[in-house]
């Protein structure tokens, strides 16, 4: 399907974002943004993403020299519009109720009934008819990093100290990038009409470098002596477990 199209794109903007807020080089950030203008294109649900990345770029423009800031940011933009540029007038036209009669989809979100509500629910009727659920949508998506086709019950814990360590750091890039991103994501899909583990694919990214992060914190702090028995257990037990 497309999801993992888009996520591609995501990826290697948020990559591309970070490496421009370590540099001047503005051709990183041209880059983030025709990436993730590309991510949209494939899949509406991208622009979720984009909010934070957004943020972000804001974020870091702000630090540079206005005159530098005003270019680097105008070209960013018009990146994103000329890549975006085929479907915003169908899209605007849908919205707007002026699509013709028998006019394809393009400007419906198809936001599956999101309410905040459904987070706390696991029965609904929907086009599919009836639907139950044994965990409810927030529970479910909350979870979903820990499933054996993600990250495995023993390492998705690791997801918490670097959520930890990125909190210790205060740096604001890092928090849009690593923690707004994944919550973002999450408060949408757990609004839905649905579970799918397809649907938790946006947020795995940046949850994956926590995960690094929070694993090396953990081996660091291990004696030298007992890190090749942890790597081995953790290794033997991942792959057991899938």
């Amino acid at each position: 399907m497309s999801d993992t199209a888009a996520l591609a794109a995501i990826t290697f903007g948020a990559v591309s974002l970070a490496r421009y807020a370590r540099t001047v080089r503005p051709r990183w950030l041209w880059c983030s943004a025709g990436s993730l203008a590309v991510a949209v294109l494939i899949r509406w649900a991208s622009a979720l993403v984009a909010l934070p990345l957004t943020a972000c770029a804001i974020l870091v423009l702000a630090r540079r020299r206005p005159a530098i800031a005003l270019v680097h940011g105008a070209v960013a933009s018009l990146i994103v519009l000329a890549v975006l540029s085929p479907l915003l007038g169908p899209a605007f036209a849908h919205v707007t109720g002026r699509a013709a009669p028998g006019a394809s989809f393009v400007g419906d979100l198809q936001a599956m009934g999101w309410d905040p509500l459904n987070a706390f629910r696991h029965e609904w009727v929907d086009i599919d008819g009836f639907l139950s659920f044994r965990l409810s949508n927030s529970l479910y998506y909350l979870l979903a990093p820990a499933r054996w086709f993600f990250f495995t019950p023993l390492l998705a814990p690791f997801i918490l100290v670097g959520l930890i360590n990125v909190a210790r750091q205060r740096d604001a890039v890092s928090v849009l990038l690593l923690v707004a991103w994944p919550l973002v994501v999450f408060g949408f899909i757990a609004g839905v009409h649905h579970q799918n583990p397809r649907l938790a694919l946006p947020y795995l990214p940046p949850l994956a470098v926590l995960l690094a992060m929070g694993f090396a914190e953990v081996w660091w702090r291990v004696r030298s002596s007992r890190r090749l028995l942890l790597g081995l257990v953790l290794a033997a037990v991942s792959v057991g477990w899938r």
